[in-house]
Order: C-alpha cells, then sequence, then structure tokens
C-alpha cells in the first residue's frame, strides 16, 4: 500500500496531519513528490524498498504485507534485506547498538565459585568477587 494510499483512510486525523506537515517541512524531496498527487494502488504484497540509512547509507529490502482483515484492517509489514550488502550493513547496525546499549559486554555470574564470579556459559576459574569491573 502506498503512503498516499493509506493516508485516505486517514484524512483529517490529527497525528497524521502532523506528521504529513513535519515530514514536508523536513525533506524537499517528500514535499515536490507528495505535491504530484500519484496514487496507486498496489496489489503486490512483496516489493523492493531502497532506504537511505544515515549512517551505512543505501540499503535494499524486500518488503512483505500481511493483512489481517479486521474493522479496522490490521497490516502488518516485515522487512528482511534484499542483497548480502544490505545484510551486512545492518549487522553492522545491530553490532554498533550491542555495543552502545552494552550488551556485548562479558556478563559474569556466581557459579559453584565460592563466593567468586565465573564467566557465563564458561568454564573458566574463579575470579574473586570484587576483584572484576563486570556487573551481576
Amino acid at each position: 500500500m502506498s503512503f498516499r494510499t493509506a493516508y485516505d483512510q486517514y484524512i483529517g486525523d490529527a497525528w497524521f496531519e502532523r506528521f504529513l506537515t513535519d515530514i514536508q517541512a523536513q525533506s524537499p524531496e517528500f514535499r515536490a513528490l507528495w505535491s504530484r498527487h500519484d496514487v496507486q494502488g498496489v496489489c503486490d504484497f512483496y516489493q523492493q524498498k531502497e532506504l537511505n540509512h544515515p549512517q551505512v547509507g543505501p540499503l535494499s529490502l524486500s518488503s512483505t504485507v500481511l493483512i489481517v482483515p479486521v474493522d479496522p484492517p490490521l497490516h502488518m509489514v516485515t522487512f528482511t534485506p534484499g542483497t548480502q550488502e544490505t545484510r551486512s550493513k545492518l549487522e553492522t547496525l545491530n553490532a554498533m547498538e550491542r555495543l552502545q546499549l552494552g550488551w556485548d559486554k562479558p556478563q559474569y555470574r556466581s557459579n559453584k565459585c565460592n563466593g567468586g564470579l565465573r564467566l557465563a556459559h564458561t568454564n573458566e576459574p574463579c575470579r574473586p568477587q570484587g576483584k572484576t569491573n563486570c556487573t551481576l
């Protein structure tokens, strides 16, 4: 479904109108495209999308749409990498995010160490508690 087709279902909705105003103010390209009033109904539920990510550049994604026939209809869209290059870029972004959030730091836990700490999921020797900078 195109953005303009989706908009047609929400004309006058305060949130959608505010979003539309904001995106037009931020993107001259979007403003120019929006002013053309191109409307195209899409029956193909599998589409290629090209996005330009500010950190890794162009991404080629394949989208799949699942429509649940309820009132109002629910639309679930999944995006998967369309190329190996995009897959690599997404893995890079994931790694960057994990490091930023601290998810890839070693996790230490107490495990039959007589009060010491051991790296989770390993059999490394115990480290005395209080002599590491690790989180429990």
